[in-house]
């Protein structure tokens, strides 16, 4: 966001750093989540539940998911594989919330060009 501000990147470069942050935090968070679970442990996001972030911001994104790979066999059929895919591109909505949370918006207009706006 600073770069933003400070007009070293344009307002698509920051989006397009929004999106590749997200899906690096949110992989990790999966990483991870998967290595405690494999050790017997406590999921990523019990342990840090008393940070602000962690809890307010990627909490929301993260839970919906978690619920939908707990629900998930570990080698899906074909069918089974579908319905986890619409489930969790259902979870995308998390994300736009956590984005708004974080003051930058974007949507496609009537010719499919990308606006984004930061408040």
């Amino acid at each position: 966001m600073l770069a933003f501000q400070t007009h070293r990147i344009d307002l698509h470069e920051l989006y397009r750093e929004l999106l590749l942050g997200t899906c690096g935090v949110l992989t990790l968070i999966a990483h991870a989540d998967a290595a405690e679970k494999a050790g017997g442990n406590a999921l990523i996001r019990e342990g840090l539940a008393d940070q602000a972030a962690a809890r307010d911001i990627l909490g929301p994104v993260w839970g919906p998911i978690r619920e939908v790979l707990d629900s998930t066999p570990m080698l899906p059929s074909l069918e089974e594989f579908a319905a986890v895919d619409q489930a969790i591109q259902g979870c995308g909505k998390h994300m736009v919330a956590m984005w708004q949370f974080l003051r930058v918006s974007a949507c496609l207009t009537n010719d499919d060009q990308l606006y984004v706006s930061v408040s």
